[in-house]
């Protein structure tokens, strides 16, 4: 494109010239080199002016570039948390007689909040997608660790089926606000 400009700019300036009316320095002789001086610097004028136009649409690019590159850094530990529930078997179930079997379900309901980033996690709260059960909250969740908390400890209503569907919000490391949706989408509220 540059060398396109430049040729461009070399044909007219060409034509120019040759049309040009002589210059006279008022002793009826005219000075070439005052000629081609001002040939020269209005070629520099134009030439700077390109190298603007260049510069700023290489700025525009690269601003773009770092933007994303932040937007990715920032999105880099949030992406490394994540919640949610499933229905494991019951580690306490160890039934003796048919009678304590009843007491003691097989299976039960854990959720499970899991940070795998390097850093900690703060404001966790889990907001189960059902009216009748409260959100949960933590204050801190250490890195490389996952939390659970089993439906026997006020997670599910006695004989309520499960929902898997869970909201998790909480702050990252850097200070910034997320919620994973119950999709599993990570957004900024």
């Amino acid at each position: 494109m540059l060398y396109e400009l430049f040729r461009l700019l070399h044909s007219l300036l060409g034509h120019i010239v040759v049309i040009a009316p002589p210059v006279d320095d008022g002793n009826g002789a005219v000075d070439l080199a005052d000629i081609v001086g001002g040939w020269s610097t209005l070629g520099a004028f134009i030439a700077a002016v390109a190298a603007a136009v260049y510069a700023v649409r290489v700025y525009r690019i690269e601003h773009g570039r770092d933007k994303k590159q932040l937007e990715r850094e920032g999105r880099e530990q949030a992406e490394m948390v994540s919640a949610w529930m499933a229905i494991q078997p019951n580690p306490d179930y160890q039934p003796i007689t048919l009678a304590e079997m009843s007491d003691s379900p097989r299976m039960e309901t854990v959720l499970h909040i899991a940070n795998l980033s390097t850093q900690p996690i703060y404001d966790v709260k889990v907001e189960p997608n059902r009216l009748d059960i409260d959100p949960i909250s933590l204050g801190v969740l250490p890195p490389q660790e996952t939390y659970k908390l089993a439906g026997d400890e006020g997670l599910i209503p006695e004989g309520e089926e499960y929902s898997s569907h869970i909201t998790l919000k909480f702050t990252d490391a850097k200070g910034a606000e997320w919620v994973r949706g119950p999709g599993g989408e990570l957004f900024n509220p």
